[in-house]
């Protein structure tokens, strides 16, 4: 998507803010709409419960430490 804005008595600086303005908009939309597309999954939802159903029982076996998931992020 393009936007063109065609503004008078505007400085440079003004136009740099806007510039920072629009990009931080756009990250916060990508943003927000990641993270809707995985609340609306069904089988994430499934996958969570049952992992804190599992943390509940103290089931610990059953997740994978941190050290061992960080070094493949």
């Amino acid at each position: 998507m393009c936007i063109f804005l065609t503004c008078t008595n505007v400085t440079n600086e003004d136009s740099t803010l806007f510039s920072f303005d629009i990009i931080e908009y756009l990250k916060e939309k990508e943003e927000t709409e990641a993270t809707l597309e995985v609340l609306s999954s069904h089988e994430l939802a499934e996958q969570i419960e049952e992992a804190e159903r599992s943390l509940k029982k103290g089931q610990l076996k059953d997740f994978i430490p941190w050290e061992k998931v960080k070094r493949h992020v």
